[in-house]
Formats: C-alpha cells, sequence, structure tokens
C-alpha cells in the first residue's frame, strides 16, 4: 500500500465511495468495506454469515444489482485501473492505495520479481516519480471524459423525474413547448437535443425521451461474446487462417482423439451440473491454472507478440481466448462458419420452428457430440461458446418458457441483443429477458437511428419467414427485396391479428351488471359509474314502505333493482330525492311514525328515465353473442398460431395430408328413438377436438384442446368407431320387459377428463368409453407446391387455407363453451367451479397469445380493464393500468394461472397497478421492434438501393440480410464509398453508441495517436510494426502492438 496526498485525482474515487446508493447496497450485502477488491466487472469481499466470515462475489452479470449501482464507479477504474489487477474501497479521509494503482498511473509496469522490485526502488531514490508528459495529458484527457460520464449519469434520472411531472396524466397527442425557462437558460427541449435525442414536439414524444433518460445498460463480460480472436470478418489482432491451422491442430492433440488429455476440471464435474451452469463452469475452467497455462502455451505456438521476449507473460484475457478459439476449431476448423450457425448446425432452420432455447440447445449438443466427435461434457462449455456468437439470445437470462424460436418475442429479443451487442458484444449475456425488452420498446429519435435498426431486422425478419415458410431458404444468403417485404407483410399481418385477439381475449365477458351500468349511464348523463353504483331507491308510496315486511330492506341499489327486473315506473324514487324532514304527522295512534312524501317531480323524473331503458334480457344476450363471436375469432388465431409451431414433420402432414375433424361424447343415457340433438350436444366434450392426418402410409392423431399444446398420438388406431355402437337395452313394458337399441361408446385411449373438463392432459390415459362423431367433410391433401423438394418443403402453416379450414370446423363446430353456458356464466347464475374452470380457460388462451403480441403492446384504460378484472379470478378493483405492457403477463403466466392476481401485480409493480380512471393514450411513437421489421411501409432501404446502385447501399443491404457484419463495420467500415454516400448514418450510430456507453458507466477513452507503418493486410488498412522479423498490428485503442503476425503486410508507399 501506498499513501497518497489527499488532494490528488483519488478525491473523486474516493467521493464515489460515499453515493448513498452504492452505501445502501454495501449494507444490504453486509459486506466488510475493508475486505472490498473492485474489479472489472465484479467486486468482492468478506460477510459474515452465521457468525462465520465468508468470502463473496458479485458481478455486473449476475442479478445481485451490482451494475445498476456501480456505474459511476466503474467508469473511473477504467482509467486508474486499466490492467484490472484490483482497487480497494477508499473511505472518508483513507490515502492509503495499492502499489500498482500508482505505479500503473505514472506508466511504470509492475515489477515481477525481487531482483526487478530492488532495481526500480534505486530508480526511485536517484530519479523521483514523475509523470512523462505524453502520460499525464492522456489521463487528464481520461478524467475529463469520465467528469462528463458521471455528469450525465447524474443528470439523467433528474431531467427524466423533471420532465415525468410536468406530462403526468397529458394525453400523447398533446403539443409540448419545451417548457420555455423565464431566466434565459437552455430549454428543456434544448437539453434533450443535446443529448442525441431528438427534437420532441409532443408529449407521447416526451415519454419516448423519458424512457431513453431511464435506459441503463451493464458492461460487456470481459471476454465479450468469446469471439475476440474470431469475429465472422477478420480485423487486425485475429487470427489468420495459418493460425487457425496450427491453433486447431494443437487443441485436436489436447481435447480430442484416443490419447487426449482434455481439461482437468471437466472430470470434476457432471454433464447435469455442466448443463445447469454453463456460464458459471466455463468462467472457472478458463481462470483455472490448468487452461491459463494451455492458453499461454498455444499463443507462443502461434507467436502472439512479446512471446519470445524474455520474462514477457502473455496477458491473462489472451490466454483464456486462445483457450476459447481452441474449442472453437475442435469443434470446426471452419469456425466461426456462418451466421446463426456453431459448428455447422443451423440454429434458425425450419426444424426448430416452435421450439424452447433448451431443446435447441441440447440437439446443438448431441450434434457436437455425434457429429463432431467431442466429449459430452465439453459439448455443453463448446455449444455456450458458440451461442454466445451466432445467437445471443440463448444466453439471456431468465427467458421465459413461453418464448419459442419463431415468435415474435423472440424476434424482439434477438433484435435486443443486436443493439446492446453493437455497444459491447457480450453485453447481451448480462442482461434479463426483462431488460432487453425494455431496449426494444424504445422508440427511435431520428430516421436515420430507425435505418440502422431496420439493418439489424433485415436478418432477423428473413429467418422468421424462413422458420415459418413464408419464404424459401436462400443458399447464399441473398434475398431479394420482393422476398424481404413479402416476409414483412406477413409478420404485420400476422402482429395485427393477434393484436386484434389479444384485444378481443382481454375485453372480457360482459355480465348482467356491466350491461345494466352502461344502459343506466345513457339514462344518468353526467353521473360518474362510480356514483351510479352507490345510488340507492325505496318505494314511493308512503303506505307500501310502511307494510314491507321487517326482513326487506327499504333501500334498494338502483343498479340491482334494474338487474332483478323491478326497476318499474311508478314504483319508486331516489333516496336522494326523499325530504328529509316528514312531510306530516301521524293523526291517529293507528299511525304512529311520520311519512316522508316522495316529491311528485322526482318520482316523474325517475319514472321518465325507467321508461327509457330497454328489457336487460335481450340486451345480455345480445352483448354474449358478439362477446363469443369475438372469442371464436381470437380463439381461431391462437389454433393457427398453436399449429404453426408443431413440428416440421408435422406441419407438412396436415397440409399435404387428408386431415379429417372428430368430436368426442359421452353416452345420453336415453335410448335411440329418444335420444334427440340436444341430448348429444349436452354430452359433448367441448374442450378437445381429435384431428386424423394421412399421407402416403403414415396416420398421426393430434389432440386439440382448448387450453394446452397440441398433443401428437401415435397410439391410436387407424380408424376410428364412428357414431359409437348400437347394443339392446331391457327396458319395463306394459307387456312386461322389452330390449330396445341404445347408443355405447366404444373403448378409446384418452384422458375423458382433457376433453370434458379442460384439465390438463395426462400421459398416461386408460381406455375410455366415448363416441366419435365426424366434424364436417374429409379436408383434401394440398399439393406440394412445384420447385420444391419434399425435404425442402416448409409449408406456411398460419397463412395457409388449410390451417384456416381446420381452425373454421373447430370454433364454429366445437367451441369450447356453449352459448347456454357463457350466458348463463353471463347472468351469474353458473355453478362456482363450472365458473372458475372458464376463468382458467380463458387464461390460457390470453396467455397463450402473450409471445406473439409485440413488447410494445400496451393495455388502454376502457379496453382492458373490466375483462383483465374479469379474468383475474375474479379479485375486483385490480387491473393493468394504461401503459401497463402486455408482454408483462408472460413473465407472470404460471402465476397468473395458479395464484390470485393480487399477488402478481404486486410481483410485477409499477407495471401492473390499481385500476383508476385516466386519459388513456395510444403508443404514437414507433419504436425500434416496429422499425426494424417493417419494409412494406419502411422502404427506405430498399429505395435507396435501387436509386443508388453505386453508392454502397446494395453492398450494406446485402450484409446486413446475411448477417456477416455488425454495424459499426457494416456502415464505415469495410466500404470506403458507403461512409462517404450515408454519413448521416454514421451519425446516428456513432450518437447512439456514446448515448449507450454512458448509461453502461463507460467513459469513451482518449485514443493514442497513430504510430508504426501505415499499410494494409487482407485488405483491411492497419497501422503495424515489426519485431523480429515479422509485423505486428498496432492497438489503435492503447498505441500498444498485440495480435499475431500479419498476413501479407503491405506498406502503403
Amino acid at each position: 500500500m501506498v499513501e497518497v496526498p489527499a488532494n490528488s485525482s483519488l478525491a473523486l474515487y474516493r467521493q464515489l465511495w460515499s453515493q448513498p446508493a452504492l452505501q445502501a447496497w454495501l449494507t444490504s450485502k453486509g459486506l466488510e468495506t475493508g475486505t472490498l477488491r473492485l474489479h472489472k466487472d465484479f467486486i468482492q469481499g468478506y460477510v459474515v454469515r452465521d457468525g462465520v466470515r465468508t468470502p463473496v462475489r458479485f458481478s455486473t452479470s449476475d442479478a445481485s444489482g451490482w451494475w445498476q449501482v456501480s456505474a459511476p464507479l466503474r467508469a473511473l477504474r477504467e482509467v486508474l485501473d486499466p490492467r484490472d489487477r484490483g482497487l480497494t474501497h477508499l473511505a472518508d479521509g483513507e490515502q492509503w492505495v495499492p502499489r500498482h494503482l500508482v505505479l500503473q498511473a505514472f506508466g511504470i509496469e509492475l515489477p515481477m520479481g525481487i531482483e526487478q522490485a530492488n532495481q526500480l526502488e534505486r530508480q526511485l531514490r536517484t530519479q523521483g516519480l514523475s509523470m512523462p508528459p505524453a502520460r499525464a495529458r492522456s489521463m487528464a484527457a481520461d478524467l475529463a471524459q469520465v467528469q462528463l460520464t458521471l455528469g450525465e449519469l447524474e443528470e439523467r434520472p433528474r431531467l427524466a423525474d423533471q420532465l415525468e411531472r410536468l406530462i403526468t396524466d397529458l394525453p400523447d397527442t398533446t403539443p409540448w413547448d419545451g417548457a420555455l425557462p423565464a431566466d434565459g437558460s437552455p430549454t428543456l427541449r434544448q437539453i434533450v437535443e443535446q443529448k442525441g435525442l431528438g427534437t420532441p414536439h409532443t408529449v407521447g414524444e416526451v415519454r419516448n425521451v423519458i424512457q431513453w433518460l431511464r435506459t441503463t445498460l451493464p458492461p460487456a463480460p470481459p471476454l465479450g461474446n468469446y469471439a475476440g480472436f474470431m469475429d465472422w470478418t477478420w480485423a487486425p489482432g485475429q487470427l489468420s487462417v495459418s493460425d487457425k491451422a496450427t491453433l486447431a491442430a494443437l487443441a485436436n492433440a489436447q481435447l480430442g482423439g484416443a490419447s487426449a488429455e482434455g481439461f482437468d476440471y471437466l472430470k470434476g464435474h457432471g454433464l447435469e451440473a455442466l448443463q445447469a451452469d454453463p456460464a458459471g463452469h466455463l468462467h472457472r475452467l478458463l481462470d483455472s491454472p490448468e487452461a491459463l497455462d494451455l492458453g499461454e502455451r498455444w499463443a507462443r505456438s502461434v507467436n502472439w507478440y512479446g512471446t519470445f521476449d524474455i520474462g514477457t507473460t502473455v496477458p491473462k484475457a489472451v490466454c483464456q481466448q486462445m483457450v476459447i478459439a481452441a474449442i472453437k476449431l475442435h469443434a470446426d476448423p471452419q469456425a466461426p462458419g456462418k451466421p446463426g450457425q456453431v459448428a455447422g448446425y443451423d440454429l434458425y432452420q425450419p426444424a426448430n420452428m416452435g421450439r424452447t432455447f433448451t431443446a435447441i440447445r441440447r440437439d446443438l449438443e448431441n450434434h457436437l457430440i455425434h457429429q463432431k466427435g467431442l466429449d459430452s461434457k465439453l459439448a455443453v462449455l463448446a455449444a455456450h461458446i458458440g451461442l454466445a456468437q451466432a445467437a445471443p439470445e440463448f444466453l439471456v437470462r431468465d427467458v421465459p418458457d413461453a418464448i419459442h424460436m419463431g415468435t415474435p418475442a423472440w424476434m424482439e429479443l434477438r433484435l435486443g441483443c443486436g443493439m446492446v451487442d453493437n455497444l459491447a458484444p457480450g453485453t447481451s449475456r448480462a442482461m434479463d429477458e426483462e431488460q432487453i425488452s425494455a431496449i426494444t420498446v424504445l422508440g427511435p429519435t431520428s430516421e436515420a437511428q430507425a435505418t440502422l435498426m431496420r439493418l439489424l431486422g433485415l436478418r432477423i425478419i428473413t429467418d422468421w419467414a424462413v422458420l415459418n415458410g413464408v419464404i424459401p431458404r436462400a443458399p447464399d444468403g441473398e434475398y431479394s427485396a420482393h422476398m424481404i417485404q413479402a416476409a414483412s407483410a406477413a409478420f404485420q399481418g400476422q402482429r395485427e391479428d393477434v393484436s386484434r385477439a389479444f384485444t378481443q381475449c382481454a375485453s372480457g365477458l360482459p355480465t348482467r351488471r356491466s350491461v345494466a351500468i352502461a344502459e343506466l349511464l345513457k339514462v344518468f348523463p353526467g353521473v360518474a359509474a362510480s356514483r351510479l353504483e352507490g345510488m340507492t331507491v325505496q318505494l314511493a308510496d308512503a303506505g307500501a314502505r310502511r307494510n314491507m315486511r321487517v326482513s326487506e330492506p327499504r333501500t334498494r341499489s338502483l343498479v340491482e333493482t334494474y338487474m332483478t327486473g323491478d326497476l318499474t315506473p311508478g314504483k319508486w324514487v331516489l333516496t336522494s330525492d326523499l325530504p328529509q324532514a316528514p312531510a306530516r304527522a301521524a293523526s291517529s295512534p293507528y299511525q304512529p311514525r311520520s311519512e316522508v312524501i316522495a316529491p311528485v317531480e322526482k318520482r316523474n323524473e325517475l319514472d321518465a328515465r325507467i321508461r327509457r331503458l330497454p328489457a336487460l334480457d335481450g340486451l345480455l344476450k345480445k352483448a354474449v353473442d358478439e362477446h363469443r363471436s369475438a372469442l371464436k375469432s381470437a380463439y381461431a388465431t391462437q389454433l393457427k398460431l398453436r399449429i404453426a409451431e408443431l413440428p416440421l414433420a408435422d406441419r407438412k402432414l396436415l397440409e399435404l395430408g387428408n386431415v379429417e375433424l372428430f368430436t368426442l361424447r359421452g353416452e345420453t343415457g336415453e335410448i335411440q328413438a329418444k335420444e334427440t340433438d340436444a341430448h348429444r350436444d349436452a354430452a359433448k366434450y367441448r374442450q378437445g377436438t381429435l384431428i386424423r392426418a394421412e399421407h402416403g402410409t403414415t396416420v398421426s392423431y393430434y389432440e386439440v384442446f382448448a387450453k394446452g399444446p397440441i398433443v401428437k398420438r401415435t397410439d391410436l388406431p387407424s380408424q376410428l368407431v364412428l357414431g359409437g355402437v348400437v347394443e339392446r337395452k331391457r327396458v319395463p313394458a306394459p307387456w312386461g320387459v322389452t330390449s330396445v337399441p341404445i347408443v355405447r361408446g366404444t373403448a378409446l385411449a384418452i384422458d375423458v377428463d382433457a376433453y370434458a373438463k379442460g384439465s390438463d392432459p395426462r400421459s398416461t390415459r386408460e381406455p375410455s368409453k366415448v363416441i366419435v362423431e365426424k366434424l364436417g367433410a374429409t379436408l383434401p391433401g394440398v399439393p406440394r407446391p412445384e420447385g420444391f423438394a419434399p425435404d425442402d418443403f416448409v409449408p406456411d402453416s398460419y397463412s395457409s387455407s388449410k390451417t384456416a379450414d381446420i381452425v373454421t370446423r373447430i370454433t364454429q363446430g366445437n367451441f369450447y363453451e356453449s352459448q347456454e353456458t357463457m350466458l348463463a356464466r353471463a347472468k351469474g347464475v353458473l355453478p362456482l367451479e363450472q365458473h372458475r374452470e372458464a376463468v382458467a380457460r380463458d387464461h390460457g388462451i390470453l396467455l397463450g397469445l402473450v409471445p406473439f403480441v409485440g413488447a410494445y403492446q400496451e393495455f388502454a384504460a376502457g379496453n382492458i380493464g373490466s375483462g383483465l378484472f374479469s379474468l383475474a379470478l375474479d379479485v375486483g378493483g385490480v387491473a393493468l393500468s394504461a401503459a401497463g405492457r402486455a408482454r408483462s403477463l408472460i413473465r407472470a403466466g404460471r402465476a397468473l394461472a395458479q395464484a390470485p392476481v393480487a399477488g402478481v401485480i404486486r410481483r410485477l409493480a409499477p407495471t401492473l397497478s390499481p385500476l383508476v380512471p385516466k386519459t388513456a393514450w395510444v403508443k404514437p411513437v414507433a419504436s425500434f421492434s416496429d422499425k426494424a421489421f417493417d419494409f412494406v411501409r419502411e422502404g427506405v432501404l430498399f429505395t435507396s438501393a435501387a436509386l443508388n446502385p453505386f453508392d454502397g447501399y446494395p453492398q450494406m443491404v446485402s450484409a446486413a440480410t446475411k448477417g456477416l457484419v455488425k454495424l459499426p463495420a457494416l456502415v464505415a467500415g469495410g466500404a470506403t464509398r458507403l461512409g462517404k454516400s450515408v454519413p448521416h448514418l454514421i451519425t446516428a450510430e456513432e450518437k447512439m453508441r456514446c448515448y449507450l456507453m454512458a448509461a453502461a458507466g463507460q467513459a469513451a477513452p482518449s485514443r493514442p495517436p497513430a504510430a508504426g507503418v501505415a499499410g494494409t493486410s487482407q485488405g483491411i488498412d492497419v497501422h503495424a510494426t515489426g519485431n523480429n522479423g515479422r509485423w505486428y498490428a498496432i492497438d489503435p485503442r492503447s498505441g500498444r502492438p498485440f495480435g499475431t503476425p500479419l498476413s501479407g503486410f503491405q506498406q502503403v508507399r
């Protein structure tokens, strides 16, 4: 430890430790501040638990909250400790800091042994401690940049709160003048412009700015997306083709073959443990002495810069990246391969449509084991490493199981990963699904920014279209503008269908009370619904009131009186219209009480209102019929989505094969002569429909339940017995006993409760007696389109006319709730158990749509409120508020279905809140997830490519569609003429990058002046320096040589 002066630059470091939010976090974790060690991506120290002193570690990629509270501290740490050797806690008045911190600040290397330490001591005694002028200027510039970042981190939340106070409860379309201050200082609009957040003119645009101001990001993990040495396109500092060949041979000798040694770390851990926490095990493996030693040996084998200098050590990060590259090359000598693939396994192949991330990941591991020969334990880590680069959405934390491959929720998750990983690769691995989703609902602040998002969205929308069979896969990754626009049109159409279906499902069943209130509000204009429900009536005739039974209430609710049909003219008066004092006193001993006489004009006024009220039963039946029709439409949309998520082989069978639909029912108990359609309809099992599909020699059955997934059955008989069997039943007759025909069921191995009651289908099924009846005629197979081989054909199941016919049959012929039952539920006379079953079923359908609605979709008061009130297990008074997002339900689906909604509301706050009347607003600012996937209304990329074929636009669109490059290189790196033709894109990208860097607590580092010799290597501009007869690239971030020898370096003459 070294003592430093009190007025040094460390005063800022000490001040940051004393921030209230950081101190509160340290206290909540019970950390001993004297033991703290601050590193780039984690903090470690000791806590006392149950009397035992225990080491702990919190990182920026866990859920501890460290990255949220440490942003200012981390920004300064980058300057003070660039080598990441660790900083200690600095309390008020404390002056002692680690020795290496002072040496780093003065540009002095830490001594590696006794001899170097003695030499440094003699140097300091004779020459003193002085900082070179260049180093002083660099550090001053870095500290100035940190100060700017710290100012931003402090000002953004304050500005957001100020803006929010100004626009509370204002509709989004309200014009906003920028809140011009009276003292002549910059307006709020000008401040927003200075931060690169555009120029808001409406309240809706201000709300978007507030979201930007509250956006925070974690720092990227130190090893990024594990692609530091092998990105999609080569760059200085990465391995060349010959380097890869050398490293692959060394990796195969170490990790593969009969004599392979492998990693000792893996031998001490089981396969299930590795699969449960691959990130943690990979981190510990890479930190192990064994891996670091291997990485250093392999770095020397490929001539990493400085490895042959006496006394030098290879940096830890280089050793770790070398081990990562070796594992990749052991799995695939052509690594990293193509975007979206890991070792030849296509993650976005149509066969993975509708599957969970976990299922696909297990497939990838099996591919690495059986096709690439990897050890099963190593395959788990190799898959994790490959996914970080090829499909980072797989590694986002806490992704709900409902997000499947091919859903819009997956698309938006993937888009969000692309956005944050563009800032720094690997950032998304430190975030959870909810945090990523919050990024995608931000609205672009400029059209250029929206164009950048479309570049990210190009590959995603084409992958979605291929998964769903909208367009065929292009072998070379080249998709025409027409194909991309067709994909976008299909996506937008599906999104609109789902949005409409979601609103219909959430609108709620109209009840006798809700219809009564709606009609009463018409005849009581200006009266709020809450006041109306508190209004009461009494009998207008004083004598009638006097003669009422004691058990009868003297005062009745106006609403309930109308609901029961008792609200008739000439009978009632509003309680509020009765005088407070009696009109006359008692006139005889038989009239002991005073009487209150209702004013005639008030009675007449109420009678006039009552006469305008229609009969309630007819209105309720009409409202229920309309609701049932809307639910049928929503249910049809959900069924189409579920069919589209079936495995590819099943989607093909349903499209190409002959399809029959069947309903199941129980026995009526009536003899055949007396059995009627009403008897049969009452015995029908409405919660499930059985589908039989036949194509060639393949026959499969599918159980389609109103609640839950579609279940494939291959164990049912090839042909079903239809209509049951007619048996004879002995019944009494006037002449004795006679035998009459009766229809009986036949044995079929199904779960009767799933079909009849909607319970979750069981995996084990006992034969049950059921009657199978065909639902409509056989639907013939659709011919396979010309030009498609059987293996290449992918049906567009969602938009298929065959799918539409199937779901129409189900919704029209076997809808899950009969009209009579729904009407009884609306009247409130359905038995409690059946009512709960109906509510749970509606729940399931609503939640089934959530992964397909846009993350931006908001609930609006009056649109959703009563519906979710109905769906939320009848817990009154609570619903999703206006501006609450539907996607929140995806994270609470299980809790919402199993627990009272009030508990869910507490867990999801502030997205969920008590339902209160407020001005609803629509979403006027299109989010990134809107812009990124809309190439129909937003066709600027294709228009520019067509009008300017020589300025680089076509190359940009082509590269983005293939997913080959990230935005910085895409916009300005490879094509120099592109940088000249689209400066607005470069400016927008740089603004967004700088803004998000500050949100992550990262200050832009100062860049040293270019050094070395200018030239090119593999077509890329590079500055290089010679060493031991080889050319090495100079890292523009540090000004130091790095990497392996450049291949074919040519100096610029």
